[in-house]
């Protein structure tokens, strides 16, 4: 009993469910703008003439930008800028970047629309882990984090199926104005008080002198944490994976099984997505249920292995076996999304909370450069050169070196070098190890 009133309280916020709900809600809509063009590619390739290159570099470009702009947004955030009205203003540029994509004549006035909604999209995605991370406290983030990363395979449903209905009866370039407007969500943050940093935890959690860390303080925090180097190395190789199917399936399911534009969006969008938004709650779930065994990484490892298996059946499957195409397509999506919530909880958790956006942003920009920038473009080369299929094939690859990378990293973590956590009291508490 004693001990128990020692313990810190956590300090349960009025407001974390609305703000739970009115950024995973704009989550979903930054998403599903962000997929559009992949719904209407082949729309999209015809009337402006453009490669299959070309069609992929608009994704490679968009994250290019929400790249060069997150560890920018990430600075602001930890020198005070008030984080709602960066967040307001970052959804505004992204809406009307979006809707300005309808009056592209050409390859390079659709291109620069896309590059400034990723500058939009930066500002939003950045601060929105780490508000989160401030509401709750660590033992609910995995699943509170799987909430709010549930929206990305719903906002891509969305992109998918609104892109790929509207684009095929009434044109893509209403596909890119529709889809803007939702934008609106963001009436709902003036409502939400935001949260201090750490604010969910008791305990100081800054450096020695109380002052905000500095870029080159976390960047020498995070080269010394195992648990961070292990889940963003996997997460590299997942977002690489998640590039090429996020932005290929539906154009791969037109070519490859005779679907038309919209029917082969709604395939990706119903099949695919709706696995993944169960993956993500379950992996979330799980995670919270062996929390003491900090099994983030190893659940995200074994997820990916198995996606890894069934994303190959997904592509190499026979093109008249739709039942089975689909079938695999959904169990893919399900057990990669495993990981989605898990990995982000590793990462927030291996940093204090005055270093989270920070850290948040040099994750993003890592995952994204190396990952899902690239692999949509590398994927339309392939196929320029060879077909969509043998592009394709890259998808399983990668999940399997995710899984790799986790695996081995809970491992060592669990052996060799302990993670460490902060939790509520301000202190690194150790996982239980392995051997235990």
């Amino acid at each position: 009993m004693d001990e128990d009133k020692m313990m810190p309280r956590v300090v349960q916020h009025p407001h974390r469910w609305l703000a739970l709900i009115a950024l995973t809600l704009l989550n979903m809509l930054n998403c599903a703008d962000r997929y559009v063009p992949s719904a209407c590619k082949d729309l999209i390739k015809d009337d402006l003439q453009l490669s299959d290159f070309q069609t992929s570099s608009l994704m490679t470009a968009f994250m290019v930008s929400y790249i060069l702009f997150t560890p920018i947004v990430a600075i602001l955030a930890d020198r005070g800028v008030p984080r709602k009205a960066v967040i307001v203003g970052s959804v505004l540029i992204w809406c009307v970047a979006s809707a300005c994509g309808c009056l592209a004549v050409d390859y390079w006035t659709l291109l620069i629309p896309r590059i400034v909604v990723g500058i939009g999209e930066a500002g939003y995605g950045t601060l929105s882990q780490t508000i989160l991370s401030d509401y709750f406290p660590p033992e609910q983030r995995a699943l509170v984090l799987g909430v709010y990363d549930a929206a990305v395979p719903m906002g891509t449903a969305l992109g998918f199926i609104g892109g790929g209905f509207i684009g095929q009866y009434m044109g893509w370039r209403y596909a890119f104005l529709i889809t803007a407007i939702p934008g609106v969500m963001i009436i709902l943050l003036p409502f939400v008080r935001m949260p201090e940093p750490g604010e969910s935890e008791k305990g100081s959690l800054e450096i020695a002198d109380g002052k905000p860390a500095t870029m080159l303080e976390t960047l020498k925090h995070l080269a010394t944490s195992p648990q961070f180097l292990f889940a963003l190395a996997g997460n590299i190789a997942f977002a690489f994976a998640k590039g090429v199917m996020g932005d290929w399936s539906p154009t791969f399911l037109s070519r490859n099984h005779g679907f038309t534009t919209a029917i082969a969006a709604a395939i990706a969008a119903g099949v695919g997505t709706g696995g993944g938004i169960l993956g993500g709650l379950t992996g979330g779930i799980i995670v919270r249920i062996f929390t003491k065994w900090n099994p983030h990484l190893l659940v995200s490892g074994i997820s990916a292995f198995i996606a890894a298996g069934f994303a190959a059946c997904f592509i190499f499957a026979l093109q008249d076996n739709t039942a089975f195409v689909m079938g695999m397509l959904a169990l893919s999506a399900y057990f990669s999304w495993f990981s989605n919530g898990a990995v982000i909880s590793a990462i927030v958790e291996s940093a204090p909370p005055k270093m989270r956006a920070r850290t948040i942003g040099i994750a993003a920009v890592m995952s994204h450069l190396l990952g899902d920038a690239i692999s949509p473009s590398i994927a339309g080369a392939m196929s320029d050169v060879t077909n969509l299929r043998v592009a394709m094939a890259v998808y399983p690859e990668a999940l399997r070196i995710a899984g790799e990378v986790w695996i081995v990293g809970w491992i060592v973590l669990h052996t060799c070098a302990r993670p460490k956590k902060y939790r509520l009291d301000g202190n690194e508490e150790e996982a239980i190890p392995l051997t235990n």
